[in-house]
């Protein structure tokens, strides 16, 4: 089976977290306008689409879950901000000459063998 999430439904899910947030109810046919044909997998555990009668140019966007906006990066995740961290320390490192050795190690502590007990962490 071909993996289909970061080539195709992750940018349609992507569009359709963007269109709800500048308007309401965005058309479902406004989706494929900005990415290409688009699949129905997203339904359900990330977007709400009311199926009216007739046919799609009929169908709107409702809702979108919060895992919608994790997944799509606009809700942050115990691992998102695991991530930001470990790149913010590691970009601090490059201008602290003299804490750099330390700062280095934390990033690459998080960013390595510490991301998981941090995003623990954070999730608590």
């Amino acid at each position: 089976m071909d993996d289909t999430w970061w080539t195709r439904d992750l940018p349609v899910l992507d569009v359709a977290v963007r269109l709800l947030e500048h308007h309401d109810l965005p058309e479902v046919t406004d989706i494929p306008r900005e990415t290409g044909p688009c699949s129905r997998g997203c339904g359900g555990a990330y977007v709400d689409v009311p199926k009216t009668m007739g046919d799609v140019e009929g169908w709107f966007v409702k809702t979108v879950t919060p895992q919608a906006r994790c997944a799509v990066g606009q809700w942050p995740t115990p691992e998102s901000v695991v991530d930001r961290l470990a790149e913010a320390f590691g970009a601090a490192a490059e201008r602290d000459p003299e804490r750099r050795g330390k700062l280095r190690a934390l990033a690459n502590f998080l960013g390595e063998a510490g991301r998981d007990f941090a995003a623990e962490v954070v999730a608590k």
